[in-house]
């Protein structure tokens, strides 16, 4: 074990320097009419967003240690490991992939920790037939339904049938699409976001073409009925 960290230790100095390297998230996956389960969002179940600091601690090896920011790609940099995904992960995912290359080529049975010191990425985004598209702070659960609520509630051409949720996990997009009158009527659940995600709430085509057309009418009608008759 002493003779391990003798040899370590030339290598965290030309290490500690390492600058991260962002890299280019590959496609999307799309995942249709997905039915996750609702659950408790805790710490612990918090999924790492971009620009999220971390504290990393290696028990008894204090040059391991660091507090690291991730990436706008959702990456990290450590000594001897290198450049890992922490996005979409939940800290003890990233433990357990920090211990295992750490385990495999410079310690033995090493012990990891790591913390949220602070969660940049604690917000939702709701856009497209809403009232009140914007940003909003993910503070406790948050469901579908109410994220809709937190927008102001669906448009005069919403259609309940096509709401996404686009989420970051690992280096892809997955989009799952939910019907919000199944959810409404506890056919499917409704569920819970993780910080990061986009929600999408869809146009119906009938409700935007007859909006359109009476915004058209509107004007004419009001210039006939101005004209007095002879």
């Amino acid at each position: 074990m002493m003779a391990r960290r003798l040899l370590i230790l030339p290598l965290l100095a030309l290490l500690a320097a390492c600058s991260s390297s962002e890299t280019i998230p590959s496609g999307s996956v799309v995942v249709q009419n997905a039915t996750p389960a609702a659950a408790q969002v805790s710490l612990q179940d918090y999924h790492i967003a971009p620009y999220d600091v971390l504290d990393i601690t290696v028990f008894q090896v204090k040059d391991l240690d660091r507090t690291v920011q991730v990436t706008s790609t959702g990456t990290i940099v450590l000594p001897l490991i290198g450049e890992i995904r922490a996005a979409g992960r939940t800290t003890k995912e990233v433990e357990a992939e920090v211990t295992a290359k750490l385990g495999a080529s410079y310690l033995q049975n090493p012990r990891v920790s790591v913390a949220i010191k602070q969660a940049a990425g604690q917000s939702i985004t709701v856009d497209g037939a809403v009232m009140k598209p914007g940003v909003f702070p993910l503070t406790g659960t948050v469901s579908l339904v109410q994220s809709v609520a937190l927008a102001g509630g669906l448009n005069e051409v919403a259609t309940k049938g096509s709401v996404t949720i686009s989420r970051l996990e690992g280096d892809k997009r997955e989009i799952r699409s939910y019907d919000l009158e199944q959810i409404q009527s506890g056919k499917i659940g409704d569920p819970v976001l993780h910080a990061g995600d986009i929600v999408i709430v869809g146009e119906s085509g009938v409700k935007t073409t007859l909006r359109d057309t009476s915004r058209t009418i509107a004007p004419i009608a009001t210039g006939l009925g101005a004209v007095k008759p002879w």
